[in-house]
């Protein structure tokens, strides 16, 4: 095939060139020095024409024929950073396209992420995604045999200038690559097609590509990107996983950054300053001495639990206690502790004999049923109920004498 490039004249923009790839067997053999050009067509139109096919691309359903895949790059062109990209200010590069056969209710849009390292310049970075892109066309024509061609979407002319002069540049790994892509999909009956589209102009596949190239430049993945400079531009993918758990804020550095999880819960008790573990999975529960102190205002409730009057005693276990709830992550001992402060316990587990339970209700049952007692007999009332319900009496207050 020959290979097409179509490019705008900068002194009269609306008129285009059309540069067919020279005949051999008229010219002289090229020098050793050039490599090989890069196989298929490299097309920059005007700015109003050249947004109408991406327009249609972007907007249309996937086909089995043609694919179309956006790229775009992000580098870190800030006052604090001079020269290539660095582990820590990296530059980002995404690609992006709809497959064959895209799946209904959900998302149309297939993507690729790179943190690229030793990037000299932003149009290192898009030629880097223009070449991801490629290579990812070349891996897709594997699962499409029916692919007919390949068009490449970039929002950056240099990048498209610089894979015209790829006989020139035949030094560059990144044109290296993008020429070695070019040729494969060529031997496939593939034709690979690298096309300037405006960016910011509201192409869709455009800014999803440019949101996400500067994105993931904001990630720290230390177990992904290598911490020492490579010699040369290398990028590193991020996949989709990992992103998202970084969007719902996730680890923000790393997953390795984490410790790993247990399936093991472990809750303390402080209970008269011992220590009592839960019951692991042979289910019994070890004493230990308490490392620490109680709180204390814990502590004062414990002491004065059973010399004061008695009842604390009778009150369900986690009422009177102090209780840590360190990796306690289902709530189970929070909410037992909760649930025993609001409600109030049966009387037959407070007395524990179904007698005393009859006779607390039956003195209830007298006390209310007699509207017409004095104040003083009133108060006698209110005090034998506290007692039956074992409430302990208000300081200052009479214990009533059997």
């Amino acid at each position: 095939m020959d290979s097409i490039t179509l490019a705008a004249d900068d002194e009269h923009q609306g008129h285009l060139l059309a540069t067919p790839m020279p005949d051999t067997t008229e010219l002289p053999a090229a020098p050793d020095a050039a490599g090989p050009r890069f196989q298929g067509d490299l097309l920059i139109f005007p700015r109003a024409e050249a947004r109408i096919l991406p327009t249609a691309a972007s907007d249309g359903p996937p086909s089995p024929f043609i694919l179309n895949l956006f790229t775009d790059a992000s580098f870190p062109m800030t006052k604090h950073h001079r020269g290539p990209s660095t582990p820590s200010q990296p530059a980002g590069a995404a690609v992006l396209w709809k497959p064959w056969p895209g799946l209904a209710g959900h998302d149309p849009w297939h993507s690729r992420a790179f943190q690229v390292l030793a990037c000299r310049d932003f149009c290192e970075a898009e030629v880097f995604a223009v070449v991801a892109a490629l290579e990812t066309a070349a891996l897709l024509s594997h699962l499409m045999p029916d692919l007919r061609q390949v068009t490449v979407f970039t929002d950056c002319k240099d990048a498209v200038r610089k894979l015209i002069a790829a006989a020139e540049n035949a030094s560059d790994t990144l044109v290296e690559r993008a020429v070695t892509a070019s040729l494969g999909l060529d031997a496939n009956g593939v034709r690979a097609i690298v096309r300037w589209c405006p960016g910011h102009v509201g192409i869709e596949g455009n800014s999803k590509a440019d949101e996400l190239a500067k994105e993931v430049r904001y990630y720290n993945f230390r177990h992904l990107v290598p911490r020492q400079q490579p010699a040369s531009v290398c990028g590193y993918e991020i996949p989709g996983e990992y992103l998202e758990r970084a969007r719902r804020g996730h680890w923000w550095e790393d997953g390795a950054s984490q410790p790993p999880r247990t399936d093991k819960k472990q809750v303390s008790i402080w209970r008269d300053r011992e220590e009592v573990e839960a019951p692991q999975d042979d289910g019994n529960a070890t004493p230990q001495p308490a490392t620490r102190e109680e709180p204390l205002r814990k502590r004062q409730r414990t002491d004065e639990g059973p010399g004061a009057s008695g009842h604390h005693a009778l009150l369900p276990k986690g009422t009177g206690m102090g209780v840590s709830v360190a990796g306690d992550q289902d709530g189970i001992v929070a909410g037992l502790i909760a649930r025993s402060r609001e409600t109030p316990p049966p009387a037959a587990a407070v007395n524990g004999t179904v007698e005393r339970s009859e006779v607390a209700e039956t003195s209830t049952q007298q006390t209310v049923a007699s509207p017409n007692m004095s104040d003083g007999e009133e108060e006698d009332a209110n005090d034998t109920r506290s007692l039956t319900l074992g409430r302990s009496p208000e300081p200052g207050e009479q214990t009533p004498q059997s």
